[in-house]
């Protein structure tokens, strides 16, 4: 009896070891499995994103003269020389029309001088028909001595009444034994049309003094690149000019339709490595990118510089230049914190980067193949950024 007591103690004991063993097994097996969720759980975030533009602006200096230590990319000053000539140019040119339009009746008229000295007429000289209309002149002319001259007339005021035939015209405010020797002629009835003076204008000034620079400085580009030293270069963009005199045989307001005008001018030529002057650029638009921020490329066609000023004692030139270039957001940048998508669904993460104007497509991968939310570890969470 005492014996089998001893038997069914020894059989519960071990059923309970047992038991004991199996719950052990059991919680081994599910801490295994909790641990290989979290140490295999990984999410993987794609996302096409658009480059924005950006874009530096600062100034450079070119010297003749810089320390023998100058580092360019700290101190923005480039070493270079200036070049210099004064060149000199004589050529005619053509006096701009003017297509004048009235609602007054008017005409060509010939003005004939029978005297033996010339006739200088100013502008709004006043001749009288037959029928007692007045015309006045619309620019200043010279009428020959025992010649003529043809002027446009234009009446005094918009009346139907102006509609004269052809005939001979006084000079209302001359003499009268002087109408005989000074006066015009039409050949055709006054009408209402358009019609055309010439008359030297500060703007054919302009003009020709533009086009005389433009081909000085042609001329120059020759003469500077022999000057050029080896491996140096020129860019007709640091070329500048000073008008030292300029000078027009005719005087302005005088009827002409050409004239003769001449330009000196000093020409400046910049000489200096553009190659640095673009790595300068980028240095400094590399400088200027925040944080998150990544560049995806320079764009080169925007690299442009221009002269803002020149110290021409101290041979010192001040450069204006500007480069753009594309970025994009990157992995640090602070949207893309990976701590913000822990435990989210895939439909969330992508709701999410929806949001994001600069997001073009968004992708997102679980596994192994249980995993149906993004991990509870954020190191667990990769996300990588493309803009193809």
């Amino acid at each position: 009896m005492i014996e089998e007591k001893q038997r069914t103690r020894v059989s519960s004991m071990n059923i309970i070891y047992k038991k004991i063993v199996w719950f052990f097994v059991l919680a081994s097996i599910v801490l295994v499995g909790v641990i290989l969720y979290f140490s295999l759980a990984k999410a993987t975030i794609y996302l096409n994103v658009k480059s924005q533009p950006a874009k530096i602006d600062f100034t450079a200096q070119i010297k003749e003269e810089v320390a023998e230590d100058n580092n360019f990319l700290e101190t923005s000053i480039l070493q270079g020389r200036v070049l210099e000539l004064v060149m000199e140019k004589t050529k005619e040119f053509i006096v701009s029309p003017k297509e004048q339009m009235t609602n007054k009746y008017g005409g060509l008229m010939t003005v004939y001088n029978d005297r033996s000295t010339d006739q200088t007429l100013v502008k709004t000289t006043q001749f009288q028909s037959d029928q007692g209309n007045i015309f006045r002149t619309q620019e200043r002319i010279v009428v020959p001595a025992k010649s003529s001259i043809e002027v446009y007339v234009l009446a005094d005021e918009e009346s139907e009444d102006y509609n004269d035939d052809p005939g001979k015209f006084i000079i209302i405010k001359l003499r009268p034994e002087t109408q005989a020797l000074i006066y015009g002629k039409t050949k055709e009835a006054m009408s209402k049309k358009s019609f055309t003076t010439y008359e030297l204008s500060s703007e054919d000034y302009e003009k020709a003094q533009a086009e005389l620079i433009v081909d000085l400085k042609a001329d120059a580009m020759f003469k500077f690149k022999d000057l050029l030293l080896d491996n140096e270069n020129l860019n007709e963009k640091t070329i500048f000019t000073e008008v030292l005199s300029e000078e027009s045989g005719e005087e302005l307001e005088e009827k002409v339709d050409n004239f003769e005008y001449t330009v000196q001018i000093k020409i400046s030529a910049i000489i200096f490595d553009e190659d640095e002057l673009l790595t300068l650029a980028q240095n400094f638009l590399n400088q200027q990118l925040d944080k998150g921020q990544k560049l995806v490329n320079y764009d080169s066609a925007s690299f442009d510089y221009s002269i803002s000023n020149y110290a021409e004692e101290e041979k010192n030139v001040t450069l204006d230049v500007s480069l753009s270039a594309n970025i994009i957001k990157d992995s640090q940048s602070e949207a893309f914190d990976t701590e913000k998508f822990k435990d989210l669904s895939q439909e969330e993460i992508i709701d999410y980067f929806k949001l994001m104007p600069a997001i073009e497509s968004v992708r997102v991968k679980f596994s192994p193949f249980w995993v149906k939310k993004a991990p509870k570890m954020s190191d667990h969470i990769e996300i990588i950024i493309s803009n193809e």
